[in-house]
Formats: C-alpha cells, structure tokens, sequence
C-alpha cells in the first residue's frame, strides 16, 4: 500500500527513532467491575503477569479521576515471589459520580528504573 512518509530531520544520524513494545508485566484484576457503597471497603483481587525473566515486587496504586470523590487506597505491595494481591479500597461519602473507569497503576520496585503498567477498573454506585 502506498502512505505518506515522514521524516523528524533530513539527515538519518539526526532523527528520533523509536521502539515500541509490551513490557515486562502486566496486571490485571479478576473481575472488571463492583458495585461501591459509602462507608464499605471493596476489595479487589490483583493479579502481576510477569514475563519470563522479570522478577521484581509490584506496588499497585488506585489513580482517580479528579471528579470522583470517597475512593481512597493504601498500596499494595505484590512480592516478586507471589502473583496475586487484594487492594481495599475505601469507599467515604460523598462517593461518585462514576461515570468513567478508575485505574489501578502498577510499578516495578526493584528495577533500575521504574516500569508502569496500567488496567482500568469500574465501579458502579451499589443499591
């Protein structure tokens, strides 16, 4: 097929090349979605899908829109040695709206530098 190519600098030497790959982990949760209620915790079961090789601990942070209110969350720590973890999630009033997925951010602690995966989590207002 035929596409417009373009170039960052006329000179090779000068241009940005970059790669883009998966990384080392991933995590995700063992169900996509929770009802939420004022003054409960809801506990959510994490899981770190690490590629062969990668071995270090994984904390996991809830990250919240700034529109959402009452979620608050300690991180987790997953070990390099364990796959699965529960994160509680604090539920306050006023809680909500929840009109868009919170996301759950992993990050590598013993990396020379730090790597982060992400996975979106829904939350629904509980009756």
């Amino acid at each position: 097929s035929q596409h417009m190519v373009y170039y960052s600098a006329e000179d090779a030497r000068s241009q940005i090349y970059m790669l883009v790959t998966a990384g080392p982990y991933s995590i995700e949760t063992t169900e996509s979605t929770q009802g939420a209620r004022a003054g409960e915790t809801i506990r959510v079961r994490v899981r770190v899908n690490r590629e062969a090789g990668f071995r270090s601990a994984v904390r996991v942070t809830l990250q919240t829109p700034r529109h959402i209110h009452g979620l608050s969350a300690e991180p987790l720590v997953i070990p390099a040695d364990m796959a699965e973890g529960t994160l509680s999630i604090r539920c306050a009033s006023p809680l909500g709206p929840f009109n868009m997925p919170v996301t759950l951010r992993g990050t590598s602690l013993d990396t020379p530098e730090p790597i982060e995966t992400e996975t979106q989590y829904e939350l629904v207002e509980a009756n």
